[in-house]
């Protein structure tokens, strides 16, 4: 197949997008696959070193005029290439791209409960979404949803819809030794600006435990945090893995419910299972429907009576880690297999 992946990136979607991203374009290449990126966005520069550059197309737009004839052009572009398929992570409909869904089948990724999240970003992004998604919905010939519960919760139906949880390339990490560290270490990978991270939770543990150190990457220094929680500001892959090399548990995500959502396939737990880290988080997994024991979900309602949970935990996972075998389907080529699978299937009913 000939793939074209489209997506819409800035700093603030976070670089573990781009990771994803470029690990699957590289797993449809591994298995005989034609595939090309299409990214329109603002501060592309820093995504050189991320992506092959003879099979990425870049369209700088730091305008809504801009953005409007970087998807024209990404359109024009992609009617040379002729594409069997167009691979398109859902963002908010922009004039110009109606030309895209006319030239090869669209399978739209569903990330997140949209018509939730663009209304955390402000009145008029909520109401716009609400408008024009159908722009994008309507002509789309499937869908992937990372979670079980999207299909329900941003009303797809009547096309076909596959539930593929985010996955990591499990070839790229290795599982770290664990921390000799007498201190009880815990870590949070993040992006600024994304209200669903639950960052107030972080501060309520941390204060809970004031003897544990809490490694906060992402994110500059915040008022109101313990003086036992660290703030690292942004880095690379490469910057922080001695700190997940420290770190006994990883931390996820605990305020999905300001996105209306109770379940996750999250980037940022994936990479803590590929190092070998257990996980605290707030929300289900997809891809442990009945949860792990490297697993723990506590209710950010009732955090108070979770805390003896968190310490024995903690406790119990000190000096451990999460056997290899244990995560194995969350590899890429598990995922991917699904998803050309899932992209032949799309072309077939299109074509007949």
């Amino acid at each position: 197949m000939r793939i074209a992946y489209l997506l819409y990136w800035t700093l603030s979607t976070g670089r573990g997008v781009v990771k994803k991203v470029a690990g699957q374009a590289r797993a449809w290449k591994q298995a005989g696959h034609n595939v090309s990126l299409y990214i329109v966005g603002r501060d592309l520069d820093v995504l050189a070193s991320d992506l092959c550059p003879d099979a990425t197309h870049l369209f700088p737009a730091d305008s809504l005029r801009k953005r409007m004839n970087a998807w024209r052009e990404a359109g024009k572009l992609l009617a040379l290439e002729r594409p069997d398929i167009v691979y398109f992570r859902y963002d908010l409909y922009v004039p110009g791209m109606e030309g895209i869904f006319r030239i090869a089948p669209v399978v739209v990724e569903i990330n997140t409960n949209d018509l939730r999240e663009f209304c955390l970003q402000g009145p008029l992004r909520c109401l716009y979404n609400r408008i024009f998604r159908s722009r994008i919905l309507n002509p789309a010939s499937g869908f992937v949803v990372v979670t079980s519960e999207l299909e329900r919760l941003v009303g797809l139906s009547g096309k076909p819809v596959v539930v593929i949880g985010n996955g990591i390339d499990l070839t790229r990490y290795s599982c770290l030794p664990p921390s000799t560290e007498p201190t009880y270490n815990l870590v949070f990978l993040g992006t600024p600006g994304q209200a669903w991270h639950g960052l107030e939770v972080i501060t309520l543990i941390a204060a809970a435990f004031p003897s544990w150190l809490f490694h906060v990457v992402g994110y500059s220094a915040l008022p109101g945090f313990p003086p036992n929680v660290i703030f690292y500001g942004y880095l690379r892959e490469g910057e922080y893995e001695e700190i997940l090399r420290r770190a006994d548990v990883g931390l996820g995500t605990f305020g999905l419910e300001k996105k209306s959502m109770t379940e996750s396939s999250s980037l940022k737990v994936r990479e803590y299972l590929a190092r070998g880290l257990p996980v605290i988080t707030g929300s289900r997994d997809t891809d442990f429907p009945g949860g792990a024991e490297f697993l723990l979900y506590v209710s950010k309602e009732h955090l108070a009576a979770e805390l003896p949970k968190i310490e024995a935990f903690v406790s119990r996972w000190k000096g451990k880690r999460v056997p290899r075998e244990l995560v194995q389907h969350l590899d890429w080529r598990v995922k991917e297999r699904r998803r050309l699978a899932f992209f032949a299937e799309v072309i077939a009913l299109e074509v007949g």
